[in-house]
Order: C-alpha cells, then sequence, then structure tokens
C-alpha cells in the first residue's frame, strides 16, 4: 500500500484489508505501547476508552459503533501511528443485538464526557454496551436522621435486556461533600470493580448480574455514607440511582 511505506508488510495488509481486530492487533502490537499507556493517552486527548474496552475490539467481540468509541478510534488512529481513517474503514456495519437492536437509553460515556470528576473514573469501566438495559420501573427509600442528614439509600430496579450479553451494571454517586459512599450488592447481583475518589465524594462500582433476554429480573443494592450528609447529588442521565447495565 503505497500511502503506508514504512508499515511492515503484515500490518500493511491488515489495515487494506482487515479485519478489523486483527489489524488493531498488529498496530497495537507495531506501537510498541501497552494497552495502559493507549488508554492514558487517549484519557489525555479527551477520548476515554476502558480498558476492558480496547481488549474487546481486539478479540472482536465488539467494535466501536457509537460516536464517541468512533471518535476514540480517531486519537487511536494518530497514537498507534496508522494512517487516518484506516482502522475506521474497516469497522463492519452496526450489529445486531438479540432480536432488534435497542438504542433507548443514552450512551453513558457520552452523557459524562464533559462530567468531571466522574468521566475520568469512568472511563476504568466498561460501558460500551450501555444501550441494552430495558429499565421497567425503580423504587428508592431514602432513610434520612432526625438531624436531616441524610443515611442509607435503598435501590430496587426491575429490569429486562435486549439481549442475553447484559451481565453488569454500573452504579454512581457523587455528593457535594463528604467522603465516598459504599455500595452493597443486596439482591439479584454481586460487587465486581469499585473505583472511588474521596476527596470529591464520588464513588462507581461495578454490579455483576445476570440479566436475560426479554425477562424481567430485580435487582436490589444500598448505598451508605460513613458521615452524614446533608444533600447528595447522583449523577445519572435518566434519574433514579445512577444505574445503568453494560454488556461483559
Amino acid at each position: 500500500m503505497s500511502d503506508i511505506p514504512e508499515a511492515p508488510a503484515e500490518l500493511a495488509r491488515l489495515l487494506a484489508s482487515g479485519p478489523f481486530p486483527a489489524a488493531l492487533r498488529a498496530a497495537i502490537a507495531g506501537s510498541g505501547l501497552s494497552l495502559d499507556r493507549i488508554q492514558y493517552r487517549l484519557r489525555g486527548q479527551g477520548t476515554p476508552i476502558s480498558l476492558a474496552t480496547l481488549s474487546s475490539w481486539q478479540s472482536g467481540r465488539r467494535q466501536p459503533e457509537r460516536a464517541a468509541s468512533l471518535a476514540a478510534l480517531g486519537r487511536l488512529e494518530q497514537i498507534l501511528g496508522v494512517p487516518a481513517g484506516s482502522l475506521a474503514a474497516l469497522v463492519g456495519p452496526r450489529r445486531a443485538r438479540g432480536r432488534s437492536v435497542y438504542t433507548g437509553a443514552p450512551d453513558l460515556a457520552e452523557v459524562y464526557r464533559d462530567w468531571d470528576p466522574i468521566a475520568g473514573l469512568l472511563s476504568e469501566f466498561d460501558t460500551s454496551s450501555d444501550d441494552l438495559l430495558i429499565r421497567l420501573s425503580q423504587y428508592e427509600r431514602l432513610e434520612v436522621g432526625p438531624d436531616g442528614r441524610l443515611r442509607e439509600l435503598y435501590c430496587r430496579a426491575l429490569v429486562r435486556a435486549a439481549t442475553n450479553d447484559v451481565r453488569s451494571s454500573i452504579v454512581i454517586d457523587h455528593a457535594d461533600d463528604g467522603p465516598a459512599s459504599v455500595i452493597r450488592p443486596l439482591r439479584g447481583c454481586t460487587l465486581g470493580a469499585v473505583r472511588s475518589r474521596p476527596e470529591a465524594g464520588l464513588t462507581i462500582a461495578e454490579l455483576h448480574c445476570r440479566i436475560r433476554c426479554s425477562v424481567a429480573s430485580c435487582c436490589s443494592w444500598s448505598t451508605s455514607w460513613s458521615s452524614r450528609r446533608r444533600s447528595r447529588a447522583i449523577a445519572t442521565p435518566a434519574g433514579g440511582c445512577g444505574c445503568r447495565c453494560a454488556s461483559t
């Protein structure tokens, strides 16, 4: 391929004909950069992508489809030193998931893209298939002490999935004062990765759960605070407790 004479022959061939996962793997290998370093550079350029997402692109289990993912792919091409648009040209049409593609939920990473410090911490989680959760109802009970400070929030969600791939949910709690909260799974889920920034009163947790296609499932969790707060700001685009689901 004449416009990339400096590229190794195998990389040049893959960039010309694909498939996308193999071309991406070759480009990453040729760059000499680790996935951690690539993620760091992407975040520095305002296009955060989780390590899980980068790995799923390499394996072919997923591909970049959303606007935020495609923007990150453009930055990734620059970081890897391949011609602009060469990897993007190999991405196939949007994949159908389940019986139909459900697009009712907004992209979690896009919604919080300009929300510091949520965006930076959220980039450590895989939220690429957040649109696969269909929330049917959500119940919340907030415990307030006699002094007017918040103590604990109980949440119960009734959900179903557009595909059987939905296996985890992301819970975000952000408050304007006090330390980071403690998130505990109660029913229908178990605790996965947890990241927090105590100085910002921010906690993001992953709840592992298996939500089957077209079958209503119930999961519940609690959010508590060791230092009682007078107010609480929940970062969520769709109301409720900031719980969104993503496939893994």
